[in-house]
């Protein structure tokens, strides 16, 4: 992957003569925004790229097209853009950022230009930033913008780097300290960058709102003013430019211009957004004065006024006695300390006031002035970000304002209520599992949900609200509280959007209908992303038919199953894991053989990939121990994995956990969260996996899981090689042909109506999304495994014995549990022919969890729990029996065995 950047990197159309789709807004624009092709070939924009996160398998697949150039998004990179027309301007630029941070950074240029791009990585995210110069400008891309790292520029000349890694491409990008690249970011707007002026028309311009005369002077402390709006970052919401565009719409259309400018200095994506949006303002009544009084709250000062203490004393030798005394001191505070003591003499010789009464005139001046630079460094410190006065008493209602910021401008995914929780959906590795070929590594980050913390929270509401209290009649800035962070997590105050898991493939709805938009889906809850592939359509049953048998041929190319219908359970277990999010309860997919290195772990990783396009992470079974069960399955549950993989569980295991039953047949799963007393009710709509050597099933498990049996046909199956041994690339370069046949199929047989007559299972959804799909396609009815389950447990086998043993021993008469328990213990209650009745009976009673098979309350626990059941003791025959039971005239039970 290049440089760990995986989930940062877009496809980026770099065919200038490709087609460009109807009506699309990247005409002009190709070989620089994030695209790709549609179902006919035609360029289209890549919808959502600034919130996407790139799988390895959407990698491969746009591998394979040499007309895609490569992007990056800048979130864990930052750009320094120079797009600047003049070579010995770059040259200095560069050379000063290599200087101020005392490094080089990695460049992208290409031959048919001066202009370059430098990259490193800076902690937190940032915002884009733009410095003017006299000959283009220097761009700072940060969140939200992405640059083009390989490809070709549209002028027709390739990117290229001067890195020493492969292809040129730097071998590492260093990273920033972010008070340095700050400091770095600010030396070069001093050092290089321009103050652009409005030219001054020769007649005052007048305004059509005010009826006032506006001089060449005032526009010119208003350009001041504006581009100092910019500077602070004022005008990044679209309120707030909209805003100072109608404040300046009131001089007409002479400030045009300086919007425009505006515009260009906050860094504007769409340089034609400022020319097209002019003609739209309204001049508002409060006019271009109000910029003024923006621009000074948040720090500016107009520097063709700012006092000096030549011009001062000069003015006031001509000023009347009254106002001098009324002026003076706040100049004089603004001045150094002597100046101000020389100015505050001047007064006293032409005011004739006391001295001691000037000096106390000063400090009031001073100690207001500070106060004042407290007020606008704090707002300036704030910048864009809302100012909220903390009231105690109103704790939830301001975090509900505070959650309507945070909902306003942070992307989809940020803000999410899961599992009753407040949560994020991220890129992080999945809780409570580990590498599948090392089990002390943590597994490779995956899109995952987060349940939010206070630390969490408080960092996402600093980067938008900025809270304060009252401190000597001024807000003062303060953490953000625990009153306020409370009701945001455990309130959900933001009004966060429920989602019921992730999805990054398409899905077939319930109406057959296919989901493939990336975004949070109303209808079902899920939070789709990943999604670059749209061209899916349901499928005829002659097509279903023909995808079923390709399907066979290249997902379970190289696995050597034990019948067919283990090559059936491992589809359906590809079909399960597709659909599984939309299903309430759905049975596990257990992959058994014989042996080590059998393949078990390949299929479900197979399996995996093709569903989620990433590698699979896998968890340990706590054997016996069902605390640990329950604390495992609800973290795992909490971050909303597609597959939950428990593998190489001991040889010989019989597999039978009270909780992970439950879990499997329950749509939500009710537990503690660990290290708090929250309850929650955890969605259990994953795909739960098993694989192991000679494992059976208890007896509450065999409709529960679909077993497939691999049953390789040599003796050393270590030996064997698949054909395809990258498990993961091949995985990836079949996913979307895959995909694209498993949804065809599935839409085909729910749009088709059709509806098979079929015995149904404890899993109705499954039946209609799985089980009846394949079969509809003409596959066999892979619900057959549950029965091939039951006859293959340790428990069935054990009530057939049983049965048949106390046949054998009573015939049809009459018997109780002590008769049972005697001859257990060699003590028989009649004759018996068969000296090896009593161990064959403890076999089969301890096989049915009878504690003590010699006591009679044990086996009576046995009898009364089997009783009333037919139990089939001959396949040839199809013979059944059945153990009845009734209680004789004292009130005990006995039994007796019936055809």
């Amino acid at each position: 992957m290049i440089l760990g950047l995986g989930p940062d990197l877009l496809p980026i159309v770099a065919d200038p003569s490709a087609p460009v789709r109807s009506g699309s807004s990247l005409q002009g624009k190709i070989g620089k925004v994030p695209s790709l092709f549609d179902q006919n070939g035609l360029v289209m924009g890549f919808t959502n790229w600034t919130v996407h996160s790139t799988s390895d398998a959407e990698i491969s697949r746009w591998s394979s097209e040499p007309r895609f150039g490569i992007g990056v998004q800048t979130r864990d990179l930052v750009g320094i853009d120079l797009d600047l027309t003049d070579a010995n301007l770059v040259d200095r630029v560069a050379r000063r950022i290599e200087i101020r941070l005392g490094m080089r950074l990695p460049v992208r240029s290409r031959t048919n230009s001066s202009r370059c791009l430098l990259v490193c990585r800076v902690s937190g995210s940032r915002k884009k930033t733009v410095i003017p110069t006299d000959h283009g400008r220097i761009e700072i891309l940060g969140e939200g913008q992405q640059f083009v790292a390989g490809g070709m520029h549209p002028s027709g000349e390739f990117y290229s780097w001067d890195g020493d890694g492969p292809n040129g491409l730097p071998a590492v990008i260093p990273a920033v300290p972010s008070s340095l690249f700050d400091a770095c970011i600010a030396d070069l707007r001093a050092e290089f960058g321009t103050k652009l002026h409005l030219s001054i028309p020769a007649k005052p311009v007048v305004s059509d709102d005010l009826d006032a005369l506006v001089s060449g002077e005032t526009l010119a402390d208003l350009e001041s003013a504006t581009m100092h709006l910019a500077a602070v970052g004022y005008g990044r919401e679209y309120d707030d430019w909209a805003w100072t565009g109608n404040m300046l719409k009131s001089l007409g259309d002479p400030a045009k211009g300086l919007f425009l400018r505006y515009s260009l200095a906050l860094g504007n994506e769409k340089p034609g957004e400022a020319e097209k949006k002019w003609p739209q303002l309204r001049a508002d009544r409060a006019g271009y004065r109000a910029v003024f009084t923006k621009a000074q709250a948040l720090g500016w000062i107009n520097p063709r006024k700012a006092a000096t203490p030549e011009s001062v004393l000069e003015r006031f030798k001509r000023m009347p006695r009254a106002d001098i005394l009324k002026e003076w001191a706040p100049l004089a505070a603004a001045m150094s300390k002597e100046s101000g003591a020389d100015f505050m003499a001047l007064v006293h010789e032409q005011t004739s006031v006391g001295k001691l009464i000037l000096r106390q005139s000063l400090n009031d001046a001073r100690r207001h002035l500070a106060r004042d630079k407290r007020k606008n460094a704090f707002e300036l410190r704030a910048a864009a970000r809302k100012m909220i006065a903390l009231q105690p008493e109103n704790s939830v209602a301001q975090a509900r304002e505070v959650g309507d910021e945070l909902i306003k401008n942070e992307p989809p995914g940020t803000l999410v209520l899961f599992n009753s929780m407040v949560s994020r959906v991220r890129e992080a590795p999945p809780p409570y599992m580990h590498r599948v070929d090392d089990s002390t590594e943590p597994p490779p980050p995956r899109l995952v949900v987060e349940t939010h913390t206070e630390t969490s929270m408080r960092e996402l509401v600093e980067n938008h609200v900025v809270m304060c209290e009252l401190r000597d009649d001024l807000l003062a800035p303060i953490q953000v509280p625990k009153i306020i962070l409370d009701p945001l997590l455990e309130l959900n105050a933001a009004n966060a959007p429920t989602i019921r898991g992730l999805l990054t493939h398409a899905i077939v709805l319930p109406d057959g209908s296919i989901l493939s938009t990336n975004g949070l889906d109303p209808t079902t809850g899920l939070y789709v992303s990943g999604i670059t592939n749209t061209n899916y359509r349901p499928y005829s049953v002659a097509e279903a038919a023909e995808a079923r048998l390709r399907l066979k041929r290249v997902v379970l190319d190289g696995f050597e199953f034990a019948s067919p219908l283990d090559e059936e359970v491992a589809l359906a277990g590809l079909f399960t894991a597709i659909q599984r999010t939309l299903m309430d309860a759905a049975p596990g997919l257990a992959a058994l053989a014989g042996a080590q290195s059998s393949g078990k772990t390949t299929l479900l990783r197979r399996i995996h990939v093709l569903a989620t396009g990433r590698d699979m992470a896998v968890s340990t079974l706590a054997i016996g121990d069902e605390a640990e069960i329950k604390k495992s399955i609800l973290g795992m549950l909490m971050s909303a994995p597609a597959m939950v993989v428990f593998d190489n569980v001991p040889d010989g295991f019989t597999v039978h956990s009270g909780v992970l039953g439950g879990v499997m047949t329950s749509s939500v799963f009710s537990a503690r969260l660990l290290g708090g007393n929250r309850n929650v009710e955890a969605l259990t709509n994953v795909l739960f996996c098993l694989s192991g050597n000679n494992l059976t099933l208890g007896a509450d498990e065999i409709t529960r899981w679909m077993v497939t049996r691999l049953e390789p046909k040599r003796a050393r199956p270590e030996e064997r090689q698949f054909r395809n041994s990258d498990v993961v690339g091949h995985a990836l370069s079949i996913s979307d042909a895959v995909l694209r046949d498993v949804i065809g199929i599935i839409a085909g047989f729910i749009k088709s109506g059709d509806r098979l007559a079929l015995s149904g299972t404890r899993f109705p959804a499954w039946d209609r999304m799985v089980r009846q799909p394949l079969i509809w396609a003409g596959g066999g009815d892979v619900a057959q495994v549950f029965r091939m389950n039951e006859e293959d447990s340790e428990h069935a086998q054990s009530l057939r014995a049983l049965v048949r043993l106390l046949r054998a021993a009573f015939g049809d008469e009459t018997f109780y549990a002590r008769h049972v328990a005697e001859l257990v213990t060699g003590f028989p209650s009649g004759e018996s022919r068969d000296p090896d009745l009593g161990p064959k009976l403890r076999d089969a009673l301890e096989g049915l969890a009878a504690r003590d098979p010699s006591k009679a309350k044990s086996v009576s626990r046995v009898l009364n729990a089997k009783a009333e059941r037919w139990v089939q003791v001959d396949e040839m025959t199809g013979e059944a029996l059945r153990l009845t039971r009734r209680v004789d005239g004292d009130g005990v039970a006995c039994f007796a065995i019936r055809p």
